[in-house]
């Protein structure tokens, strides 16, 4: 690139820094202005594309717009599936919703998420599947003196985390071994291995549960139970779940499961059974 500028721009070595720098600075804003257009595409279209359509429908390079779908895959913005083609998660329908706040009110999964803070006074997450383990998308902080404080776009660990465990319970059997071995070998040399019988276990259970449930276990004092929101074709598995001091959330394990359970089937009932995860 530094030498295409030279050419470009001949003269003194000053003056070719000079103008390197300003070309990285309009390839930035060039990105930023791609990744916009890479979502309207998406809004435009409303279906899956892969990198070669997407850059030629917007006259990009082919280079260019992989490693931006590739970025924007990273921060949990797109999903690619198995045919290499990406779509939008969630997580963009959320990016503005602050914008209108009556339409993120009038919608039914903000709406669930509201009629949990207020029957239960402590945080509630929406979270997303990712590689990594599960992404915050949304968040309605707790309303009390003590509570749990997360941020989004924070990532919990798959296999540790009360959010990570729920969605190794969709997962297919080698999906999991895979996951197991992955995490056994990249772990700190503090951190104790993961037993695959005992992640089984713990799936198995979850499913027959409905829930999750998570304490003391990332951070001392802390609690988190989590539903799975009912499965949409095309999309990665989400959840919804409530957080809080451990104690709070162990004594009341039983009331919040049925808030969870009946207010997923009360806010989101045209996306099928929610009370079934079997």
């Amino acid at each position: 690139m530094i030498g295409a500028l030279r050419h470009a721009c001949p003269g003194s070595r000053a003056a070719a820094f000079v103008l390197s720098g300003l070309q990285t600075m309009t390839n930035e804003v060039k990105s930023a202005v791609r990744v916009i257009q890479i979502l309207e595409y998406f809004d435009t279209v409303r279906r899956e594309a892969g990198v070669l359509k997407i850059s030629r429908a917007l006259g990009f390079p082919a280079s260019s717009t992989a490693g931006i779908l590739r970025s924007l895959q990273r921060l949990s913005y797109l999903v690619q599936d198995e045919q290499r083609l990406y779509r939008p998660t969630p997580r963009v329908t959320l990016l503005g919703s602050w914008i209108d706040p009556l339409l993120a009110h009038d919608g039914p999964l903000m709406a669930l998420m509201s009629h949990l803070s207020k029957a239960t006074g402590e945080t509630i997450i929406l979270a997303l599947q990712v590689d990594a383990g599960a992404r915050y998308i949304h968040i309605i902080p707790s309303t009390q003196r003590v509570r749990l404080h997360v941020n989004v776009g924070d990532v919990r660990p798959l296999l540790t985390s009360g959010t990570g465990r729920l969605f190794v319970s969709t997962m297919e059997p080698d999906q999991v071994r895979c996951a197991v071995f992955r995490h056994n070998a990249l772990r700190g040399a503090n951190e104790p291995e993961i037993n695959l019988s005992t992640v089984t276990r713990d799936a198995t259970q979850i499913r027959k549960n409905g829930y999750a449930t998570s304490l003391d276990r990332l951070v001392p004092g802390v609690g988190i139970i989590a539903a799975l929101l009912p499965e949409r074709e095309g999309t990665r598995p989400m959840a919804v779940a409530v957080g809080g001091p451990s104690v709070t959330i162990r004594a009341r394990t039983a009331e919040l499961a049925s808030l969870l359970r009946e207010g997923i089937g009360q806010y989101l009932p045209h996306l099928g059974n929610a009370g079934d995860q079997s």
